[in-house]
């Protein structure tokens, strides 16, 4: 990946989707403030909502539907993707590949089905979501 100061002289839109697997641009509050073709194609909220929402509004957790909100339930502690999102922000470590479900909500069948990178740019986070196939969630 790039470093912040070179993307200060690229279009950041076009080098988020220059990303073959859908990335989000997220901030400190856990707000989507980009998405890459990619991610607008696998998560057709993104176009209908537009920017500034969580990442759970964005991947349609029934959490963030919750009166208090993404990352305020009781259930959002054990949220993979928001503890990579706070540490990454933290600590500026980024994660690679950590097994996140897609039916967020459902807790009564909870296997994987994307994996999360995080990196941090500045005050930023780039996270990717890759798809794990099928055959492959068993493993968890």
């Amino acid at each position: 990946m790039l470093q912040e100061d070179n993307l200060h002289s690229l279009n950041i839109q076009n080098f988020l989707d220059s990303f073959k697997a859908p990335v989000m641009l997220v901030d400190s509050d856990n707000k989507v403030l980009l998405t890459n073709k990619s991610a607008d194609e696998v998560l057709p909220v993104a176009k209908k909502i537009g920017r500034q929402y969580t990442c759970g509004k964005m991947l349609n957790c029934s959490f963030a539907e919750k009166p208090e909100g993404c990352g305020k339930t009781v259930h959002c502690k054990s949220c993979v993707i928001r503890k990579a999102i706070i540490h990454t922000y933290e600590t500026g470590k980024g994660y690679s590949g950590i097994a996140s479900p897609d039916n967020f909500g459902n807790l009564e069948e909870i296997k994987p089905s994307m994996k999360i990178t995080s990196e941090k740019f500045g005050n930023r986070i780039l996270l990717r979501i890759d798809p794990i196939e099928k055959k492959e969630r068993n493993d968890y």
